[in-house]
């Protein structure tokens, strides 16, 4: 992805265009249920997970920059990706193991923080307020990708030992 927008990196750039790309996206649509961009603020504020994230302003210039022609940007992110799946390591093996060529999910649950005014949040079971998202990823094994499959955005009081919830 990096590779893909560096035409589109500004020269004093210090953020990677790739990972604002990829901050933005867990921010606001797969991991927090963010719907806008102000919602990077919940990736900025753990960076012991997330790493480095840039402020809004670089983000707003970002998006600035890869607005002017959008086919060509959306055709150069799309080519970006479908080279990370073509590189991707199958998983070799017999039926039966982890090594079996099956396609691997890993499945688990998180507690997010979200202020009371957010639709659907509610008191969680560790005494805090927000949601419990439960997140499947696609393990491609050790050198793999991690996509996300599917994530089910869940209140907060959602238990992740409960099959019902």
């Amino acid at each position: 992805m990096s590779g893909a927008l560096e035409p589109w990196r500004s020269k004093r750039a210090v953020h990677d265009p790739g990972k604002v790309l990829l901050d933005v996206a867990t921010a606001t649509a797969v991991a927090l249920g963010g719907d806008c961009l102000a919602d990077l603020a919940a990736v900025r504020a753990q960076p012991a997970v997330f790493g480095p994230v840039a402020s809004d302003p670089t983000v707003s210039r970002l998006f600035t920059a890869l607005a002017g022609d959008v086919e060509a940007r959306v055709a150069a992110i799309r080519e970006a990706r479908a080279g990370v799946w073509a590189r991707r390591r199958p998983l070799a093996g017999g039926p039966g193991r982890r090594e079996s060529g099956q396609l691997i999910l890993d499945i688990d649950a998180t507690l997010v923080t979200a202020h009371s005014g957010t639709e659907h949040a509610e008191p969680t079971y560790k005494r805090g307020y927000g949601f419990h998202p439960m997140c499947s990823r696609i393990d491609h094994g050790p050198n793999g990708t991690g996509d996300v499959a599917v994530i089910n955005l869940r209140p907060g009081r959602a238990s992740a030992w409960d099959s019902a919830d």
